[in-house]
């Protein structure tokens, strides 16, 4: 029996060696898994770290983007406003100049008719008819020779119209 004592003891020391070989290979593996998990741990923090300094970043980014997308909106309308402003000054002036130069040639025509008037008034004091002079029965001078139907006619053609007798008149 001592026998079978010392060979059970034996076998039992064999089972626990070997069940002590087996719970070593499975520490040795179970921290082996962990160290993978420790190590895959802190590099997938590493990269997040990374990414959210690279979105901080782009935030950032967008932001001054964004602020300055602002800024152009507000001197593009400032721009628009002043386009505006000149467009009415420009059509205004056109305005004024479509005017002016209707007024103009207004006054020119009366300037002419005017001048055609002094003329003619000038035209008949300057030539005298150098024929005897004759007394008709409604009081006209006459030469003789038609002269005062001539100048008559140019009298006539320099009558001036009705916006020439206005200006005349102020």
């Amino acid at each position: 029996m001592e026998a079978e004592v010392e060979r059970l003891k034996l076998e039992n020391e064999k089972l626990v060696f070997e069940k002590n070989s087996e719970v070593s290979a499975l520490q040795k593996g179970k921290n082996f898994v962990w160290n993978q998990y420790d190590i895959l741990e802190s590099n997938l923090t590493n990269k997040l770290r990374i990414k959210e300094a690279e979105v901080e970043k782009a935030n950032e980014k967008i932001a001054e983007v964004l602020a300055t997308a602002e800024l152009l909106q507000s001197s593009n309308d400032e721009k628009n406003e002043i386009i505006q402003r000149l467009n009415t000054k420009v059509a205004k002036m056109e305005a004024d100049t479509k005017k002016w130069k209707e007024e103009t040639s207004k006054l020119s025509r009366e300037l002419e008719l005017l001048r055609k008037l002094r003329t003619a008034q000038i035209t008949t004091v300057m030539k005298p008819c150098s024929a005897p002079v004759r007394t008709f029965t409604l009081g006209v001078k006459s030469c003789g020779r038609d002269c005062n139907l001539v100048d008559r006619k140019v009298l006539q053609s320099a009558v001036p119209s009705k916006d020439a007798e206005k200006v005349l008149k102020n």
